[in-house]
């Protein structure tokens, strides 16, 4: 089967990170990439929060958008659970353990392509960088220390390829895919070759 590609595009800033996951959208809507994993973080949550995209397939994970929702969360939920936390799926595509919320995401299809985005609290506040509410709950809170962000990471695709029954394969991001996302960043939609050209993103 074929490996789920995970890259880390480190902390970017914010137009930048929303012109790569689109760059990654369109290129796997073109046939141009596999099924990826990409773990990103903004300006302002640094030691804060770790986000991910998953683009995907969406005939290879099978059922309806709920569903899939349910078993990538669920994968999330599995890999906080290699930290020894009871992390649990729950409605609204959430993680939450002993009831607060630890992770949210949200996916949509585009086409052939699954595209999810979610995040995982580290410290003690929430995706604005305000101070975590008592319905949230951070991994510092839990551990009592803020983990590696290279722990956190190993711990979500392990529980991620758990879940969806696929290996891995860490790479760095190529020159197309860099290329497309600052092209897409600076308003500058390029073509894919001879595929007409990629769709201008308000960022």
């Amino acid at each position: 089967m074929t490996p789920i590609r995970v890259i880390d595009t480190g902390l970017r800033p914010v137009r930048w990170n929303v012109a790569m996951t689109a760059a990654l959208r369109e290129l796997h809507r073109a046939g141009r990439i596999p099924d990826t994993v990409r773990f990103h973080r903004y300006p302002p949550s640094v030691h804060r929060h770790i986000c991910w995209d998953i683009i995907a397939e969406r005939d290879a994970l099978g059922g309806r958008l709920g569903q899939i929702e349910e078993r990538i969360v669920g994968g999330i939920a599995n890999g906080l659970s290699r930290m020894g936390l009871p992390a649990r799926f729950r409605p609204r595509n959430e993680v939450a353990i002993d009831g607060r919320k630890i992770s949210a995401s949200r996916c949509s299809f585009a086409g052939p392509t699954l595209m999810c985005h979610g995040d995982v609290l580290t410290a003690a506040a929430d995706v604005h960088g305000r101070p975590a509410t008592t319905e949230a709950v951070s991994l510092r809170a839990l551990l009592g220390r803020v983990p590696a962000d290279e722990e956190v990471q190993d711990l979500l695709v392990a529980g991620l390829s758990h879940v969806l029954r696929r290996p891995v394969a860490r790479v760095a991001i190529d020159v197309e895919e860099a290329e497309l996302a600052e092209s897409i960043c600076a308003d500058r939609p390029r073509a894919l070759n001879n595929d007409p050209p990629a769709r201008s993103y308000t960022l």
